[in-house]
């Protein structure tokens, strides 16, 4: 079913943004750079990859409206803002842990 296969994307990417996170504070005590340059690398990198796939697979609908965020239902705008809060909060921990 869809809601199920829903709940285990979501449990694989809550899994892997936990051990990313773990990994990203153990390379930044060992980093010459400082935290703020490694951020903007990072984000630079998302930006320039998320702009291209909403490029490639986000094209225009029948009457010209474009169609990003047109299929999310209220729980798909929830767990994405679970995600950014989660996070703000590891970047939180790091500066201040």
């Amino acid at each position: 079913s869809g809601v199920i296969l829903g709940c285990l994307a979501v449990l694989v990417v809550v899994t892997l943004s936990g051990f990313g996170s773990i990994y990203f504070e153990a390379a930044i005590k060992n980093d010459p750079f400082d935290i703020w340059e490694r951020n903007f690398q990072l984000g630079l990198y998302s930006i320039l990859m998320y702009t291209f796939l909403i490029v490639v697979y986000d094209s225009p609908t029948d009457d010209g409206g474009a169609r990003l965020f047109a299929n999310w239902t209220p729980l798909a705008v929830v767990l994405s803002f679970l995600g950014a809060t989660g996070g703000l909060l590891v970047a939180l921990s790091i500066k201040y842990g």
